[in-house]
This record gives structure tokens, C-alpha cells and sequence, in this order.
């Protein structure tokens, strides 16, 4: 019997299908990169669970919303899809947070349009 086929306390396996650009080695054993783990995550968590990983990830450019959609282009029929799909509707207008999602909802609620989400602001003395 293999150590992997043994459950370890605390962790939790789960077999993808590998490919040449999200996997990466560790002592000889192949794992996916951080974006797709993080998009493996998506697609297992609970859906507020996943948001906030979502959340998290898009902060720290972990991966993007190209990503997200590119997996779900990439693998159709892949359990969590829908998932993600409802994830990637949220995050898709730049909102990487639900303060900043309640903040564009009010925004275009009140019809206060021509701001630009997660616009760069450059002050004076160069810091932002």
C-alpha cells in the first residue's frame, strides 16, 4: 500500500487530471500550482467559503477572472463549473470584496456612474 492511498489526519485528497502548466513538483510528487488548486477550491467549497477564497485571491493576484473562465472553458462539464461561473458573475465587475460589492450595487442603484473599479490612485508625494 502507498502512503498516499493512507489517510493522513487534516488532510484532504483530491485527484485532478494534471497538466504540463498547473503542476509543479514536490519531492517527486506532482501537485497542482496555486492558481489551480486555488480554482480546484472554487469548485469543492461551500459557496461562501469560495467566495471569500475567491476574494482573497484576487486581492493577492493569485489568479484572475481570465482564469476562472478559462477553466471552465477549458474543462466543460467539470463538477463545480456552475460554481464558479456564479463566482466569476460576482467578481466580474471588479469588486474583490463584498464591502466593495455593496459599494458598487449603491453606486448604480443611485445612478452615480463614471467611477472605475480598482482604479489606481496616484497622490502628490508618489504614494498610493
Amino acid at each position: 500500500m502507498t502512503p498516499l492511498s493512507q489517510p493522513v489526519p487534516g488532510v484532504r485528497l483530491h485527484r485532478v487530471p494534471l497538466g504540463r502548466l498547473h503542476c509543479i513538483r514536490f519531492d517527486d510528487l506532482p501537485i497542482t500550482n496555486r492558481s489551480r488548486t486555488v480554482i480546484e477550491l472554487l469548485r469543492t467549497e461551500a459557496c461562501s467559503a469560495a467566495q471569500d477564497l475567491l476574494d482573497r485571491a484576487l486581492q493577492q493576484r493569485w489568479l484572475s477572472d481570465v482564469d476562472l473562465a478559462d477553466a471552465v472553458r477549458d474543462e466543460p462539464g467539470r463538477t463545480g463549473n456552475v460554481q464558479i461561473r456564479l463566482l466569476l458573475g460576482r467578481s466580474s465587475r471588479g469588486a474583490q470584496a463584498e464591502s466593495e460589492r455593496l459599494l458598487h450595487r449603491l453606486l448604480r442603484r443611485n445612478g452615480i456612474t463614471g467611477w472605475i473599479a480598482q482604479h489606481r490612485v496616484e497622490l502628490p508625494d508618489g504614494i498610493a
